[in-house]
């Protein structure tokens, strides 16, 4: 079976990554109990912000 031996031999690479801190806007879209047009019922604010393009060049969500 996948992965009996590789747990235990697998090491955890750290690496400390300096970032800059600084502010955005979120735009709530979904606030928490939002039920969509298809029943879905969002237990979580979810959002974007506006003019950031995320990996497949949509708008950069968040939640």
């Amino acid at each position: 079976m996948w992965g009996e031996g590789t747990r235990k031999n697998h090491r955890l690479q750290k690496k400390e990554v300096p970032m800059k801190s600084f502010q955005v806007t979120v735009t709530i879209d979904r606030p928490i109990g939002y039920v969509d047009d298809y029943g879905n019922c969002y237990p979580i604010n979810y959002g974007y912000v506006a003019g950031v393009i995320g990996v497949e060049k949509n708008k950069m969500l968040m939640f």
